[in-house]
């Protein structure tokens, strides 16, 4: 990608009248877009990706497109576009992400497990299609308002992967894909992302969610992320919930709940 096309939205991409940059992370940019007479969030991953890490993308976004979750957002349709990107396009949803809503201030206990025990379907209905996500973060929720209440839709599936015997290898290139505040330590050191990696993003952003604030002071450093706080060292938790949590943020993967 161009530096012009990083810093400045396209007016067309394919089939995709551009309408805004929505955001922009290490695997791609995405946009707000029209596509006839859809709104939707159009996903272009980053051109110097390999051809067998582009090939893999788009069999897996046919996996995706036959998904039919409510805390998974729609994927519409995947291809090429005519430069060679491969890209997603997604429903739009109205609300706000998850990372939003905290910048407010951590969530009553109640509203985040009940929010926390939805994403958790989400991705169990992932992983029983052999689909690990990978960068699961606040900022890849986003919160709508239905007529049931408030629900969180899963987001961003850029780096989704096919598990293969359990687990997601590296990129061609050898780079390893996620958000280093929330990705689980055992990625830190080159191992593959798995399941366990799903539990132990789901189980920071449920502690991010509770206590306002990641179990570690320093996301980057591996001696501190491999000594997490407690959650209940930080706010009134049931014992048992405490317990869930510190398992789940386990640095050795075998320990962590199956799912």
């Amino acid at each position: 990608m161009s530096d012009n096309t990083a810093h400045r939205s396209p007016t067309r991409l394919g089939d995709f009248s551009i309408v805004e940059t929505l955001g922009e992370g290490g695997s791609g940019t995405v946009y707000g877009a029209r596509w006839g007479h859809r709104e939707v969030a159009l996903k272009v991953l980053r051109g110097e990706i390999g051809s067998g890490d582009r090939d893999r993308f788009l069999a897996e976004a046919r996996l995706l497109i036959e998904m039919t979750h409510p805390g998974v957002v729609k994927v519409l349709a995947a291809g090429s576009l005519p430069d060679g990107r491969p890209y997603l396009a997604m429903e739009k949803l109205p609300g706000e992400t998850l990372a939003r809503r905290l910048a407010r201030g951590p969530l009553p206990l109640a509203q985040a497990v009940a929010l926390f025990v939805q994403l958790c379907d989400a991705v169990s209905a992932m992983h029983a299609r052999s689909l690990i996500h990978r960068d699961l973060k606040p900022e890849n929720v986003m919160l709508v308002v239905g007529p049931s209440g408030e629900h969180a839709v899963l987001l961003d599936f850029g780096i989704a992967k096919v598990a293969t015997e359990g687990v997601a290898p590296p990129t061609q290139s050898g780079m390893v894909r996620g958000t280093p505040a929330y990705m689980a330590p055992e990625r830190f050191f080159g191992h593959p992302a798995s399941i366990a990696t799903d539990v132990y993003e789901l189980a920071v952003t449920l502690f991010a969610m509770i206590a306002g604030r990641l179990p570690w002071a320093d996301s980057v450093d591996p001696e501190v992320r491999l000594n997490p706080v407690r959650l209940g060292a930080l706010v009134a938790v049931p014992p048992a919930l405490d317990e869930l949590v510190a398992r789940a943020l386990s640095t050795r993967a075998p320990n962590r709940p199956p799912s």
